[in-house]
């Protein structure tokens, strides 16, 4: 039938405009039918990547370390005043860094 087909076309990674060219139906059609058999998305028919597991035979063997900048503001800004003349100054404003281990 047309809906094997389309299947069959679609497992060959074709897309979904070559697939309704070749087989003489809408593209609508074909990405119903692709909805249909859950294979709409290219990935849908890929094989899944298997799941990296990071396992230790002992604790602390695995360190895991996030640093994150953050900005330090000394008063508020243009966006809740509405006023952006005399805004240009920015001394006293600085870093804040936070540091996250696990």
């Amino acid at each position: 039938s047309i809906a094997e087909r389309i299947v069959a076309l679609r497992r060959l990674r074709w897309t979904g405009k070559h697939i309704a060219q070749e087989v003489g139906v809408s593209p609508a059609t074909v990405s119903r039918v692709l909805k249909r058999a859950g294979l709409s998305r290219l990935r849908d028919i890929e094989p899944a990547e298997p799941i990296r597991r990071y396992e230790r035979e002992h604790p602390g063997e695995m360190i895991h370390i996030d640093i994150k900048k953050l900005g330090r503001f000394e008063r508020i800004g243009h966006r809740i005043t509405g006023k952006r003349t005399g805004n240009a100054s920015s001394r006293g404003s600085s870093w804040e860094f936070v540091h996250v281990c696990i």
